[in-house]
């Protein structure tokens, strides 16, 4: 049973280490606006299905409009602001990513040349350098040092995608195709084809959406491995370390099963503010698709009475789309992050305070127990590092790199995997001890805390005694 119980409290240990991990992918993510660009991704791929239907003649000037307006909060910024943040990104970007400047400025900034031509329209290697800078595609085999480079750049300051949507709604990018001029002329003159047209055009958008989902999830997979694995690293998280101190304390291992219903709610809470993060967003793209809408019905509007009464609905739109974009900015802010910083600090503060081994107290952290007192309760290889040979420290290291490395993989399989481990566990620990405590109490009753049952035991057992005497 000991060891049923170390199994657990393991599981359960890394559930909450596994939870910490997806704190800091949360801050991260939003940190880097990495959901900013998986919608950039989609519509690089929707402008290139364009190319395909009724609506292929769409000039560069035109498709960039129509994306930016897409993509762009306009409460936020404007096309022209957008624009202009991309021309001003650091060389290094071009570099990594093979968008070109002209030759005479091949190290410097991006600057209008480059985007378009003398008449001072955007051309098509134009749009397609600013779609890049947007949002990087990772399936084009793109410099792995770039990426992390600009990643990690991308924490401290973005001006790229800081006015972009997360998500969008298919109608909103339908409508925002129908608003261009050459799109409403075909529609009008092509009517029968562009209904099968946008259909078309919808189906593709929805597919693209779930492939870039998809893909993101798989990157998120990816990072959540080699977080785990840093974060094991950096806070020396040793799982043999920790599960051999569960298998000999036995009252370590009751705190821990103790919390088990603490560390599902502190994951909840952190599922439950990722949930209410999406509804905000989703709330306001609703928002401001009805502040569209009411716009359009004043420019519909036959009478001057019909027009003073959506001027009011307008009014009433915007209060609440300003509202709906003030409650999700107030989930991106500086001090949201930071919240969710001190949160993952507490968890892991919590579980050092419990006992668990975790920290740099432990080994390979040895200078503080080489002498006195502090030698006889040191790990058993702190206490050998003294006797021991280079070639047979360097061993002992490596086995505690390799046990902090899977350890890291295994924090990165994610919370809701070992919650799940640790549910069965504790099933099967429940049914062992309910099968335990029917075998003691086959030859008899308990009294449950009854006064009345106990009294009519001992009278049983007294009575019984006595009889037993008689025989005698």
């Amino acid at each position: 049973m000991q060891l049923l119980d170390a199994t657990l409290s393991l599981a359960l240990t890394l559930a909450a280490l596994a939870t910490i991990v997806t704190i800091i992918m949360e801050i991260g993510l939003r940190t880097a606006r990495m959901r900013k660009k998986n919608l950039v991704e989609t519509m690089k791929l929707f402008n290139k299905e364009l190319d395909n239907g009724i609506f292929k003649d769409l000039d560069a000037e035109e498709r960039w409009k129509f994306i930016a307006k897409v993509i762009e909060n306009p409460v936020e910024g404007t096309t022209d602001q957008l624009s202009a943040r991309l021309e001003s990104t650091p060389w290094i970007e071009n570099r990594c990513f093979s968008i070109r400047a002209n030759s005479s400025h091949s190290k410097k900034k991006i600057t209008r040349r480059d985007l378009y031509d003398t008449n001072g329209n955007l051309t098509d290697t134009g749009l397609s350098q600013l779609l890049d800078l947007i949002g990087y595609d990772k399936s084009s085999g793109k410099n792995l040092i770039c990426r992390f480079v600009i990643f990690v750049r991308q924490f401290f300051g973005d001006n790229k995608r800081a006015t972009l949507y997360d998500k969008v709604s298919l109608e909103h990018v339908l409508r925002r195709l129908a608003e261009v001029e050459k799109v409403k002329f075909r529609s009008v003159a092509l009517r029968n084809k562009a209904k099968t047209e946008f259909d078309r055009l919808a189906q593709k958008y929805e597919e693209y959406a779930s492939a870039v989902s998809a893909s993101f999830k798989r990157s998120t997979q990816a990072w959540s491995l080699a977080i785990g694995i840093l974060f094991a690293v950096i806070a020396n998280v040793d799982g043999l370390r920790i599960f051999e101190a569960y298998r000999t304390d036995a009252d370590l291992v009751n705190a821990i099963i103790e919390q088990q219903q603490g560390l599902i709610a502190s994951y909840n809470g952190v599922e439950q503010r990722q949930e209410e993060y999406n509804k905000a967003q989703i709330k306001a793209n609703e928002a401001l698709a009805e502040v569209t809408e009411a716009k359009k019905a004043i420019e519909l509007a036959q009478t001057d009475s019909e027009k003073s009464t959506f001027e009011v609905t307008l009014k009433e739109k915007e209060m609440a789309y300003l509202k709906a974009m003030a409650k999700f900015d107030g989930m991106e802010s500086v001090n949201q992050i930071r919240q969710n910083a001190e949160q993952a600090q507490q968890q892991l503060a919590k579980l050092v305070a419990i006992g668990v081994p975790i920290g740099w107290a432990f080994y390979p952290n040895c200078l503080a127990s080489t002498s006195g007192e502090k030698l006889k309760s040191a790990d058993p290889r702190c206490r050998s590092v003294i006797e021991q040979d280079q070639w047979q420290q360097a061993g002992l290291f490596l086995q505690w790199l390799f046990a902090v490395v899977l350890t890291g993989c295994l924090i990165g399989l994610a919370a809701p995997f070992w919650f799940d481990v640790a549910k069965r566990l504790a099933q099967i620990r429940q049914g062992l001890r309910s099968r335990a405590s029917d075998e003691v109490c086959l030859s008899g009753n308990n009294a449950n805390g009854s006064d009345k049952k106990r009294k009519k035991i001992v009278r049983k057992v007294v009575n019984d005694i006595n009889r037993e005497n008689r025989g005698n």
